[in-house]
């Protein structure tokens, strides 16, 4: 692409310029690029030889390419520079690779683009065909500048990535420097849509009143339908990550996967006053995509499990009578305030709602109150 630069005054006379870059240092005019005119005010640097502004096998993209000298041929010994300065930053050309990976029109959330020349790119402007709109039909998931060679989109609500089953092609690629062309017209083919009717739709079932674990018990069971017996990936509202990192899977059934977690991690990250919360599951890929379950507008997902603190009792030297005191506080940590009632065994062989009943005053302190006519020692 030719370079217009328009910081000049005047040009009337033939130029003659120096230009450098961290990457490469003998940029040369008549070897490199030539200079033409638009104006009297801009000049054209264009490419030749098929040569390039920048060495990026040695650098990350962008490249500052840095106007050091100018000069006219009418006074050769003069740069008409006071200082360089930056012209251009100058990006990887970038490319789309072709993928026929089958995905549903709306039931695929997610779709992932791989190329080559994106990494450092800091905006990403696509042409689709049929045409979809960023910002209207998906948005680009990707944190900018990029640091691999993948651009992940993400389709809206109420959109599809496709009316009608057929290829999505993206025609063209604007990493900053420019729209460069893929292919043509044609474009490049980054997935085969389907119809949703296609999909068996995976869907999981709302567990979290009925399985209670502790933030280290080792196995959580998902009940739902249509699971891939061969694998799925799970996307947890708080980021839990399988594969060994937060969790295994150790079984999986069309309507059941069974994780074990791992060492040294928990399924929350919640401080003991903060407990119990639900854990919940967002969206699972089952071989074609991600597709959301739960609500489509909280995305929030699907509670599979209310996990509740590893409770610890304090040790305390108190010394009673067998019918009093009435009340009894027993302290410690990860005790469960408006929730269920915690379940208590004592040596003494008293019971909840025989003996005594139970109030939870805080997430510290629980309090036990005797039944009159009872006993705190059988």
């Amino acid at each position: 692409f030719p370079l217009i630069i328009t910081e000049f005054n005047s040009i009337k006379d033939d130029i003659l310029i120096n230009i450098t870059s961290n990457s490469r240092h003998n940029i040369l005019q008549y070897q490199d690029f030539i200079v033409s005119y638009t104006d009297f005010s801009s000049i054209v640097l264009t490419l030749i030889n098929n040569s390039s502004w920048v060495d990026l096998s040695t650098s990350t993209p962008p490249i500052a390419l840095i106007l050091t000298n100018l000069r006219f041929k009418s006074q050769p010994t003069i740069n008409q520079l006071s200082e360089p300065f930056i012209i251009a930053q100058v990006l990887s050309t970038p490319s789309i690779d072709a993928n026929y990976n089958v995905i549903y029109s709306s039931f695929t959330h997610e779709l992932k683009i791989n190329g080559s020349g994106l990494i450092g790119s800091r905006r990403i402007l696509l042409t689709f065909n049929p045409t979809i709109y960023n910002g209207v039909s998906y948005d680009i998931y990707s944190r900018s500048p990029l640091i691999i060679n993948q651009i992940v989109l993400t389709l809206r609500n109420g959109y599809k990535w496709r009316n009608e089953p057929g290829l999505l092609n993206v025609t063209s690629i604007d990493t900053g420097g420019g729209p460069i062309q893929l292919n043509g017209d044609q474009g490049i083919t980054v997935a085969e849509v389907l119809d949703d009717s296609y999909i068996n739709i995976v869907t999981i079932e709302s567990t979290g009143s009925s399985q209670y674990v502790y933030l280290n018990d080792q196995f959580i069971t998902i009940k739902g339908n249509n699971f891939n017996i061969i694998g799925n990936t799970l996307r947890f509202f708080n980021g839990l990550l399988g594969h060994g990192v937060n969790y295994t899977t150790i079984s999986t059934t069309p309507t059941e996967i069974k994780l074990q977690l791992t060492v040294g991690s928990k399924w929350l990250q919640n401080p003991y006053d903060n407990l119990p919360a639900p854990l919940s599951i967002v969206a699972v890929n089952s071989g074609y995509g991600f597709v959301y379950v739960g609500s489509d507008v909280l995305k929030k997902g699907v509670d599979i499990a209310t996990v509740f603190a590893q409770p610890i009792v304090l040790s305390q030297s108190l010394n009673i009578h067998t019918n009093s005191p009435k009340t009894i506080s027993i302290r410690g940590y990860g005790f469960a305030v408006n929730y269920l009632h915690p379940s208590l065994v004592f040596n003494t062989h008293i019971s909840e709602g025989i003996d005594y009943t139970i109030s939870v005053i805080d997430n510290t302190n629980i309090e036990l109150t005797l039944i009159d006519g009872r006993t705190w020692s059988n």
